[in-house]
């Protein structure tokens, strides 16, 4: 075994991959700390709904530990599934016919239910808990002992990035709470591949999403942003979950600075929540006609921001002169059989196109491309528990939690054997 291959094989032992061949989806997830877990989960979901055949894939990347996210991908799918029953029974069919039509329903309805399983997550504390500022150190950690699992999903949150697709008839909605991604990867007139960014990311960085926070908080309120973070705390504006940022601050103070979780600065929450909420779990939902595209061998791409954060390199491999290229575009080139030499420019390292063989797991020669492709040192660098758990390392280097799932629409059957 060459030294590459014995590298990537270590590689392999840090992440979790899978290929569903019935779906046409490939996915992997990745963290190489060993004294950390892993917070992202996935989705990978077939439907047979009257007839139809949909599939329903999310990524959940969690932060301040794991609880929130593996809720949301526990309960959301089965909420939504329900509802588009539902919906397609009082439309009499869900169609090329009348899709147009349903649309605002559809999109409506992921709505609804996003928000809806993000408020019956603060309902549960609320029930438990109504009046925070009374509690005593001792009463709250018996309520967290007690209910741990319902206080870690409130103060924990997540971001979701989800596609409901309609493989019968080919169309889909995009969803997007934070600032995981949904894309769209197909052929274009050339036979190279282009991609097209499906859902906004909420995060500051956004002038939109910047401006709506600001403008729901009094002028006078001057702590709501402080180097690119929330409440000097979260990088996103939407999230499911994170209560700390939704409800009044005495619920930080007293009960959930007792809650085991990754996140223990509460100092500036406190300081800073004034007039909550500052997080909303309010969705982006956008509709995509995937039928003009079917010839051209689309590929539904999701992935959480680990792979942002590399693309961009500057706590990995650029630290002095990060990358601003949509790492969707990244991705989408990724998948080409010839890779644009533009994307060994932008990452820094040469690439390998499909070293796993014809048939294996796309996501992960992604997910290994990006790492460092066929630079050793690199991917030994991604390896190095002592340069991964230096948090004062300067320049940084840090890799997050990073999950892909690829799904080859084209290559699906219309309905069921």
């Amino acid at each position: 075994m060459s030294n590459l291959q014995d590298t990537r094989a270590r590689l392999e032992k840090c992440w979790t991959a899978t290929r569903l061949n019935s779906i046409a989806v490939q996915t992997v997830s990745f963290q190489p700390k060993e004294s950390k877990i892993n917070q992202d989960r996935l989705v990978t979901e077939e439907w047979k709904i009257l007839g139809q055949k949909w599939l329903f894939l999310a990524v959940c990347d969690g932060h301040g530990g794991t609880a929130t996210a593996e809720y949301t991908a526990n309960k959301l799918p089965k909420r939504i599934r329900h509802a588009l029953l539902d919906l397609i029974r009082a439309h009499d069919g869900l169609d090329r016919n009348n899709v147009v039509q349903a649309d605002s329903s559809v999109s409506e309805m992921l709505q609804t239910e996003i928000r809806t399983l993000d408020k019956s997550i603060g309902q549960a504390v609320k029930k438990l808990c109504p009046n925070p500022a009374e509690l005593t150190e001792e009463q709250a950690r018996a309520l967290v002992a007690e209910h741990s699992e319902v206080l870690q999903r409130a103060w924990c949150g997540t971001t979701l990035a989800a596609a409901l697709i309609n493989v019968t008839h080919r169309f889909m909605w995009a969803v997007g709470v934070g600032d995981s991604t949904v894309a769209l990867s197909s052929l274009d007139s050339t036979g190279k591949r282009e991609s097209q960014r499906l859902n906004p990311l909420h995060n500051l960085d956004d002038p939109k999403e910047f401006f709506r926070v600001a403008m729901a908080h009094p002028s006078t309120e001057k702590g709501i942003v402080k180097s690119g973070l929330l409440l000097h705390y979260l990088p996103m504006t939407r999230a499911i979950g994170d209560f700390g940022l939704k409800f009044e601050s005495a619920y930080v103070d007293k009960l959930f600075r007792h809650v085991p979780s990754t996140h223990r600065n509460f100092t500036p929450i406190i300081e800073h929540n004034k007039t909550p909420p500052y997080v909303t779990a309010r969705p982006s939902v956008a509709y995509v006609d995937l039928q003009p595209l079917w010839d051209n061998k689309p590929i539904i791409t999701l992935f959480s921001d680990g792979v942002d954060n590399i693309v961009n390199g500057a706590a990995v491999f650029r630290p002095g002169s990060p990358s601003t290229t949509e790492p969707s575009k990244v991705v989408s080139s990724l998948l080409e059989d010839t890779i644009d030499p533009y994307v060994e420019k932008e990452l820094g390292h040469p690439i390998q196109s499909k070293w796993n063989g014809e048939n294996e797991n796309r996501a992960v020669e992604v997910l290994g491309n990006l790492l460092g492709g066929t630079n050793i040192e690199r991917l030994e660098m991604c390896l190095d528990q002592s340069r991964l758990d230096n948090l004062e390392a300067d320049p940084p280097f840090h890799i997050d939690d990073t999950t892909i799932i690829l799904c080859n629409v084209s290559e699906l059957t219309p309905t069921y054997n």
